[in-house]
């Protein structure tokens, strides 16, 4: 059986989350949909790549820094049990629907030259998956189309970085 263009299911979801609200624009799930070939010419599902983000954002309401509520470093993150742990030079503090992230990382991670990663994550912010906040010391996202999330044991947690679609549409000169 060919297993070079298949995708495994296991890193699909994060470990301790029961379910996630979104709410995607018919663009996002046209490109959710679509597919982008690596260095090697493999196609990579699209989802893929939003997925392996995904399930590095910052899910947990507990806070790990005694006095800064919500808040979690980001090499402390719970990370799913197949997933490669991210380690970063400058950890940041990180708030509930934040994930940290590296150019450098993902280009390894996914295959893809750097400027390659750089327009997914460029494309993903026109389409409202994720909001990126590059910096040269520590960049992060959050991920403006998801309403929230419902922890295992700890109930349903509001996106606090969440896009109201009136706000989408004003933001793209629709409203």
């Amino acid at each position: 059986m060919n297993h070079k263009n298949k995708e495994t299911i296991s890193s699909m979801f994060p470990e301790n989350v029961g379910s996630i609200i979104f709410r995607l624009s018919t663009e996002a799930l046209v490109w959710l949909d679509g597919t982008t070939r690596d260095d090697n010419g493999t196609q990579v599902a699209n989802r893929r790549f939003f997925h392996d983000l995904l399930v590095r954002m910052q899910f947990s309401d507990e806070s790990e820094e005694p006095g800064i509520p919500n808040t979690h470093l980001s090499e402390a993150l719970p990370t799913h049990s197949s997933f490669p742990h991210f380690v970063f030079r400058r950890p940041l503090l990180l708030h509930v629907g934040q994930m940290q992230y590296s150019e450098e990382i993902l280009s390894a991670l996914w295959n893809l030259g750097r400027k390659r990663v750089r327009n997914l994550l460029q494309r993903m912010e026109l389409l409202g998956l994720v909001r990126t906040y590059p910096s040269r010391i520590a960049s992060y996202m959050t991920f403006p189309c998801i309403d929230g999330w419902t922890i295992h044991e700890k109930g349903f947690i509001v996106n606090p970085y969440h896009v109201k679609q009136a706000e989408r549409n004003e933001q793209e000169g629709r409203g």
